[in-house]
């Protein structure tokens, strides 16, 4: 997914978040250290490689900060999202489910809260909760949106409550059910 995409919509707050992450991760893996690289050694900060045949400079392909791979979150970038997402909520998912809520634990942990139109003893909770979780997996599995959270091994958790509140279920999808 490239990082504009994702940006889309969000506030100056959330950007500069996620922005902070990937210069961290850049410096990270590409800082100013020197180490042996394919026979050669990589100046620090200059990015070039020094072959010991010939003492010929080559200058590796340039990495951009506009496009990166893969951006990770941590708990403070999913804390960040939580806020973000519950400054809108509550939020009709349609005719019969509303989300209440989101919250991040640490641990990477993000938790979306649920109210559906119905009362508790009006349903089969257990017929219920296998339905959703059969119908979740694939979603978070496939979902272009929930790639950053399946790149960086977020563990997810629905809740569902009845009209009154209730709690009625939690269905838990952990980065092993989805890789």
């Amino acid at each position: 997914m490239r990082i504009s995409t994702y940006f889309k919509g969000r506030s100056a707050q959330f950007k500069n978040t996620i922005a902070a992450g990937i210069v961290a991760f850049a410096l990270i893996c590409g800082g100013s250290v020197s180490a042996q690289v394919s026979g050669g050694f990589k100046q620090g900060g200059g990015g070039k490689t020094i072959s010991p045949i010939g003492n010929k400079i080559q200058r590796p392909p340039q990495k951009t900060l506009a496009e990166p791979t893969t951006t990770l979150l941590n708990d403070s970038m999913l804390n960040t999202i939580a806020k973000e997402m519950n400054a809108s909520c509550p939020v009709k998912m349609g005719e019969t489910v509303e989300m209440i809520s989101v919250t991040a634990s640490p641990g990477k942990r993000f938790e979306y809260a649920y109210k559906l139109a119905a009362e508790k003893k009006t349903l089969d909770i257990a017929a219920a909760k296998s339905k959703t979780e059969e119908s979740l997996i694939p979603m978070v599995k496939t979902n272009e949106a929930l790639k950053i959270f399946r790149d960086s091994k977020v563990t997810m958790v629905y809740i569902y409550y009845d009209q009154n509140k209730e709690l009625m279920f939690k269905v838990t999808i952990t980065p092993d059910m989805y890789e």
